[in-house]
């Protein structure tokens, strides 16, 4: 009993695995359909320099 309980546990911890991750392919169409509605500027502030 304890057996398949183990199994049933590593079958879905795969399976949730496998849903969250996405190709590369996706992740360059995802990124060319909404380039041009989503902008990222990264400014590095004077004060903080010990990075």
């Amino acid at each position: 009993m304890l057996k398949y309980f183990f199994g049933l546990i590593i079958s879905l911890s795969f399976g949730a695995q496998a849903g969250c991750s996405i190709s590369d392919e996706m992740r360059e169409m995802y990124n060319a359909k909404y380039a041009e509605q989503i902008s990222i500027d990264v400014k590095l502030s004077g004060h903080n320099t010990q990075c």
